[in-house]
């Protein structure tokens, strides 16, 4: 993940180091808990105090860092100093009454907000093409990613893309095995590493088909396995807890590729969506 100091907004870093939390060894992965603890007296720290406050060694703290996408510590203060001067006071979490649905929509919004910050766009441009590409498309995503496989994979059919999305893993590991080299599929996995879905990824790449996946996770088993795979994390405290936000941030992303490969394909998708809106409407009492 390339360095981009400059173009860091309220909740980029924190977006960033959410995704590469989990990845991370365990010495990497206390100083990065760290430095998130104390993200606002960071940029008045050296390394130094760093290691006195983690008890890492001075190696550790810029490989840390680095995971994040940074070149070093310095580059990280910006971003922590960035981070701070756009940073709101939260409010108190309440899950009593209406104020849970305040608390949640909250949560929520801090789970979407940046996503952008961690996918490289040269990576969502790729699964843009990949997608828009593809004759016929598999989508799969097990456990609680499947409701998001089921969304996708309706949003694709209805915009004229021939989209399977076997809901046993059975089906959707045969029906990976049938895939071309003119086919896609679309993966979703909050680790990455659900082994059924690893399965039907290792399956597709065996038939020649190209595959996407969406995960929460950088590094994980699937990015071993899928071409391109977009991390995406949402926010991991509140009432939603890091599951729930990173699917909403998984969902963003969906209706992100769907938009642009809709866009790339032009009226031929244009056309499928009028023809899905009519038969919508029929069905309308």
């Amino acid at each position: 993940m390339a360095s981009d100091v400059e173009s860091y907004s309220k909740g980029a870093l924190l977006s960033r180091s959410r995704v590469a939390l989990p990845s991370l060894r365990p010495s990497e992965r206390r100083v990065l808990e760290w430095l998130i603890a104390h993200l606002g007296e960071v940029p008045s720290l050296s390394v130094v105090d760093v290691q006195r406050g983690t008890g890492a060694g001075a190696g550790t703290v810029i490989r840390t860092c680095q995971a994040v996408g940074f070149h070093g510590f310095h580059e990280f203060r910006i971003a922590a100093a960035r981070e701070g001067r756009y940073d709101e006071p939260a409010e108190p979490d309440s899950l009593a009454g209406y104020q849970a649905l305040r608390t949640v929509e909250r949560a929520a919004s801090e789970s979407v907000r940046h996503v952008s910050a961690t996918v490289p766009e040269a990576d969502f441009d790729a699964a843009v093409a990949t997608l828009t590409a593809a004759d016929r498309l598999l989508v799969f995503g097990a456990a609680m990613s499947g409701p998001i496989a089921a969304d996708a994979a309706y949003r694709f059919r209805m915009a004229g893309w021939f989209v399977d999305a076997p809901a046993d893993e059975s089906s959707a590991r045969v029906a990976a095995r049938q895939l071309t080299r003119h086919c896609a599929c679309l993966l979703f996995s909050h680790t990455g590493a659900t082994k059924v879905t690893l399965d039907v990824a290792a399956q597709a790449r065996r038939a020649g088909a190209a595959v996407v996946g969406v995960v929460s996770q950088s590094n994980s088993a699937l990015s071993e396995i899928a071409p391109i795979t977009l991390a995406v994390a949402g926010d991991d405290g509140g009432a939603l807890g890091i599951a729930t936000g990173s699917r909403l941030a998984q969902l963003v992303i969906t209706h992100s590729l769907l938009t642009a490969a809709v866009t790339a394909k032009g009226p031929a998708a244009r056309a499928a969506l009028d023809r899905a809106a009519e038969v919508t409407h029929e069905s309308v009492l």
